[in-house]
């Protein structure tokens, strides 16, 4: 056998072991494991958690077992159970940000929906690379990496190398819904599901996601995944991550670095991520 014929048998084996395991995967994210009522109980519990004083959420909890079953039945026939945002300003470190919060008995089918449906799809498929909003990981881990990788770095190179950062501008409010929906469809196999979490994109108009609403936060975090496996692959990137719209990655040649952004420019079209050229920089 030809190194060229062992190479394609390696990689359709691999091809093949991805393959099962993502079926394996799927076979629980369905509509049925969202609107379980186990499931749904113990989400409407853990969404009181620092919010519990809310007359709303009081309400809601007084009467539990009740707003369960609906949600349980509002799921299994397919009932839109959009109840529109509550909106509102913060100002976080110096910017401004509005917020699209949905109400509670939607925010418990929110969380559901994360835990028992995207979040098994999506988060596998992403790079050690994304740390935001991940189980096990944020901003700790992501420092505590980046330390790690400019220490590496350091102790074979010195000094020497170019770190290349890049910003997408206004990122939830520029995310493309199509590029979600494709992003859906190629992670959810259940119909349902996927009807479920595009009416939940559709809601927010045209284009954009809301900032407060938990779907919108696995959805902003995985839509550049593409990216982060472009930078894995690039020979000359020695190592990069990102945080939600941050990323940053580390090459020997500030030219390579040029290339790269052009790469990232050009990935970036395809997604619909507008990218802030008042960022970039080498």
């Amino acid at each position: 056998m030809k190194s060229e014929e062992r190479r394609a048998a390696r990689r359709a084996r691999r091809d093949a072991k991805r393959a099962a395991n993502k079926a394996k995967r799927l076979e629980q994210c369905t509509i049925e494991q969202v609107a379980d009522i186990d499931h749904l109980y113990k989400c409407a519990h853990d969404c009181s958690h620092g919010v519990g004083w809310k007359a709303a959420v009081q309400r809601y909890l007084a009467r539990c077992i009740t707003n369960v079953r609906k949600a349980h039945d509002d799921l299994l026939t397919g009932k839109d159970i959009r109840r529109g945002f509550v909106e509102f300003d913060i100002c976080e470190r110096g910017k401004m940000r509005h917020i699209t919060s949905v109400h509670y008995s939607e925010r418990v089918i929110h969380k559901a929906l994360n835990r028992y449906a995207l979040a098994p799809a999506i988060w596998p498929t992403l790079t050690a690379g994304c740390t935001a909003n991940i189980k096990g990981r944020g901003t700790s881990y992501a420092v505590d990496r980046l330390k790690q990788q400019l220490a590496r770095h350091y102790q074979k190179h010195g000094r020497e190398g170019y770190v290349l950062l890049v910003d997408f501008s206004n990122y939830f409010g520029n995310i493309d819904h199509e590029a979600c929906k494709r992003l859906v469809d190629k992670s959810i196999t259940d119909e349902r599901i996927k009807k479920l979490v595009y009416a939940q994109i559709d809601s927010h108009g045209t284009r954009g996601l809301g900032l407060g609403s938990e779907p919108n936060q696995i959805l902003a975090v995985a839509l550049p995944s593409p990216i982060d496996h472009l930078l894995l692959r690039t020979p000359c990137v020695l190592c990069s991550g990102r945080y939600m719209d941050d990323l940053y990655c580390i090459a020997l040649d500030k030219a390579d670095l040029h290339g790269v952004l052009s790469e990232i420019r050009a990935e970036c079209a395809k997604l619909g991520i507008v990218v802030n050229d008042k960022k970039p920089a080498s």
